[in-house]
């Protein structure tokens, strides 16, 4: 009788489960974006407040037609925005966004309307610094990671957009650069890539900084180490982390309340993916960007998105997995 019940409740948790992954999957919208200009060329993607995206590739940069379209318009006057790679592109709100000018040593950030296709007004703010990535802090500054630090090492700016100046505020994070996250509550989650371990710098420990002496790395508090590298990162809604790495397969996602990081593939395996997480009307989307083939230019591109489920339901998959290694052990037993 134990072990019928048991069998039950185990392939109960199980269909459960697979459920979940298989909705999980066809959950995701996928786009086909302009092919890669060329080999490795540079690319990079942000999200409106509205939904809609901004993808720019090697000095190029389109604008979709609207949330959840298919369709994407290039932006007709980029000059002098095409001296930006881009490295990054983050958005403050519907006019409001910034393009890293990217390279591999130091270039300037340019200012622009990501509304407007016709007069986008990419505006050089007058910088100097190496930018890998970044966000902004509020709408006058922004967190930039690049090799700024001392001894030419990855290090995280304050730059002030009002003065035109930038500060490093966390040292020495790690020999190469590396990519960072931002969540609502203005918390950093920053990348190490000399071993792949994240860590938490609270917005009050940044502030800190900001007037005060710089951070180092080991000041923040330590959440994990990743399976992969951390080319791009982002945090959902529920406060998982997204991270994806050249030549990754698919997309890594850390849960803090399971202290557990699984890979989620929702296009294709060993590509060149990048992640990004937004809102619209209060519900939390995920974002990818992936290339088919960075090594040779003019294969496709793709962008994918969905929204962040419920935590109850994002929660199951693992819930279930632990219910049924529970149930194993105990028939061993």
């Amino acid at each position: 009788m134990f072990y019928r019940k048991s069998f039950v409740v185990a392939a109960a948790v199980a269909l459960a489960t697979a459920s979940v992954v298989s909705q999980a999957s066809a959950d995701w919208t996928q786009f086909s974006l302009p092919n890669l200009t060329d080999a490795f060329s540079p690319t990079a993607v942000t999200v409106l407040p509205d939904g809609q995206y901004v993808f720019a590739n090697e000095g190029a940069y389109y604008l979709q037609d609207a949330f959840g379209s298919a369709g994407y318009a290039a932006f007709s006057n980029t000059s002098p925005g095409n001296g930006a790679d881009p490295s990054f592109l983050a958005v403050w709100d519907s006019t409001h966004a910034i393009a890293g000018g990217g390279g591999f040593g130091a270039s300037d950030l340019y200012r622009f309307n990501p509304s407007s296709l016709t007069a986008p007004s990419f505006t050089a703010q007058g910088l100097s610094l190496q930018n890998f990535s970044g966000v902004f802090r509020d709408a006058n500054s922004l967190y930039v990671g690049g090799e700024n630090g001392s001894n030419s090492t990855h290090a995280i700016s304050y730059v002030d957009l009002t003065t035109d100046t930038f500060k490093v505020i966390i040292d020495n994070i790690s020999t190469f650069s590396c990519a960072f996250a931002q969540d609502a509550a203005g918390n950093l989650y920053v990348g190490d890539n000399d071993n792949q371990k994240v860590y938490k710098f609270t917005a009050a420990q940044l502030s800190l900084a900001i007037s005060g002496a710089p951070l180092s790395i080991t000041d923040g508090t330590f959440l994990y180490q990743s399976g992969n590298s951390l080319g791009s990162m982002a945090v959902d809604g529920l406060g998982r982390i997204w991270s994806s790495g050249f030549l990754e397969n698919g997309l890594q996602v850390y849960d803090p309340s399971l202290n557990t990081e699984t890979t989620v593939i929702p296009d294709l395996t060993n590509a060149n993916y990048m992640v990004t997480t937004f809102s619209v009307s209060n519900q939390s989307y995920v974002a990818y960007t992936d290339e088919a083939n960075p090594f040779q230019g003019g294969t496709a591109q793709y962008y994918g998105f969905e929204a962040v489920p419920e935590p109850g339901t994002f929660g199951l998959v693992f819930t279930g997995l632990a219910a049924l290694a529970v149930y194993r052990r105990k028939r061993r037993h």
